[in-house]
């Protein structure tokens, strides 16, 4: 690669991570568990050395104190929320980047997340009373079984204080309502990739450090050198810094798209359909793809926006109006572009302006 495609690779790299936002997302509650003890399970040691063994070496795991069902909707919006932010972003060094094409579609779907998971956590507190009454019931439940394991030999079963003390001992370990309310917290912060301002400005004067002939005659030998290997410290990370942000964008991307089309080719290729149109799924699977590069590709790749407009052109044909040999081909297509190793003299960045 010649010094000057490097500069304008370089350059456009650069552009690019000022076209979006690092986005880190919090979402916080209380667990519902605790550590589970030999007690908690009825499991007696023969002797003090054995009891001091289990504690060393055995873990025993962790007890719910929430019935899993009240758990369930938390655990799947905070799933939602991730998702959605791995879906519309990609990994860096900094964090997941979303691209400006994308921030206010995912801004837009994570407020109704976010709305749904405060009202869940509200409607929580509201049936306090009454889920920690379901917690209490069913460590009494369990509490026979404890009592059955600590005292094999007592036909007459559990006693009603073994029972609610069993039980309760568990509902302590329960924090209030307005402690439990107040856990529940879901946020998310933004900021840009430094890179460029450290690029722009501990680069240039690096480089001109490193370019220096002589320094200053009272400068020391030692404080020369260090000069100079920080300078190329600095030059060194610029480079490993731009490298990873475009395998993490522009590349992750095309390797994505890549590995969607040949799934739908597979699933294609296993349908053998008299009428030769393509399945309901394989239909959603595609505009899946279009929708996704519509979304992400923020660096204006025009060869697959090209083959993209093609390929929707071709899936918004009447039904039977469609040919599925030219949108197998379309899609071949694509994965043969994607999987092409790209040439810097070819970008096309979508930048207007770039000031480093």
């Amino acid at each position: 690669m010649s010094d000057e495609v490097k500069r304008v690779r370089d350059d456009w790299i650069l552009g690019l991570m000022q076209k979006g936002l690092i986005v880190q997302l919090s979402l916080r509650r209380w667990r519902a568990s605790a550590k589970l003890t030999a007690d908690d399970l009825g499991i007696k040691f023969i002797n003090d050395e054995s009891n001091n063994f289990s504690r060393r070496y055995l873990y025993l795991g962790q007890q719910l104190l929430l019935p899993p069902e009240e758990l369930q909707e938390f655990i799947a919006l905070e799933t939602r929320a991730r998702t959605l932010l791995k879906t519309m972003s990609f990994e860096t060094p900094w964090g997941r980047f979303i691209p400006d094409s994308a921030l206010g579609e995912w801004e837009r779907q994570n407020q109704v997340i976010h709305d749904e998971y405060m009202e869940a956590a509200r409607y929580f507190g509201d049936r306090y009373n009454e889920i920690v009454d379901i917690v209490r019931r069913d460590y009494k439940i369990f509490a026979k079984d404890v009592w059955a394991r600590l005292y094999p030999n007592n036909k007459s079963g559990a006693t009603d204080s073994f029972v609610e003390h069993f039980a309760q001992r568990a509902v302590e370990k329960i924090p209030c309502r307005s402690d439990i309310v107040r856990s529940f917290s879901y946020a998310y912060v933004c900021f840009e990739i430094p890179m460029p301002s450290f690029v722009q400005a501990d680069i240039k004067k690096t480089n001109e450090i490193k370019r220096k002939d002589d320094l200053a005659e009272e400068d020391v030998r030692i404080e020369k050198d260090n000069k100079r290997r920080l300078a190329n410290v600095y030059i060194e990370k610029k480079e490993q810094f731009l490298d990873t942000f475009l395998e993490s964008t522009v590349e992750e991307i095309r390797s994505h798209i890549a590995k969607l089309c040949v799934a739908v080719l597979e699933s294609m290729g296993k349908t053998q359909l008299k009428s030769g149109d393509i399945t309901i799924a394989q239909t959603k699977k595609i505009n899946k793809i279009i929708e996704n590069v519509k979304t992400l590709n923020f660096y204006n790749d025009e060869q697959i926006n090209d083959l993209i407009k093609d390929l929707d052109k071709e899936m918004h044909r009447v039904k039977g109006e469609n040919n599925t040999e030219i949108i197998t081909a379309r899609l071949n297509r694509i994965v043969e572009v994607s999987t092409k190793e790209l040439d810097p003299a070819d970008f096309n960045p979508a930048v207007d302006y770039l000031e480093i």
